[in-house]
């Protein structure tokens, strides 16, 4: 994990713990407080159980939790998606729909196989 990935999991962990102490959040989890130190330090990941307990503290999905410390965007929604297809010029819309169509081919042909 790079640096700025330890300083935004020592933040994000940070942030789902609030105003508890370490060992009160720990205590919420289910894990040690040197555990709760080492995610805040950016030393270790959380394991899958306290990410989801962490994440879901947070209002995030696991996966929104890992993206967050990576750097990336959060995935977009499926009604933003389709907001933004909508307003799209005629020549971007018929890009749009050449790749739905490549894609839909491609996995009507491989399910025939």
């Amino acid at each position: 994990m790079n640096l700025e990935a330890r300083d935004r999991l020592a933040s994000l962990v940070n942030q789902a713990r609030g105003n508890l102490s370490k060992s009160a959040f720990a205590e919420l989890l289910n894990v040690s407080h040197t555990s709760v130190a080492s995610w805040e330090k950016g030393t270790y990941m959380p394991d899958v159980r306290s990410l989801l307990r962490i994440s879901e503290r947070l209002g995030m999905t696991v996966e929104e939790f890992v993206l967050a410390v990576e750097g990336k965007p959060k995935p977009k929604k499926l009604d933003e998606m389709v907001d933004k297809i909508k307003s799209l010029p005629l020549k971007q819309l018929a890009v749009v729909e050449r790749a739905v169509s490549d894609r839909l081919f491609a996995i009507a042909e491989s399910a025939g196989r």
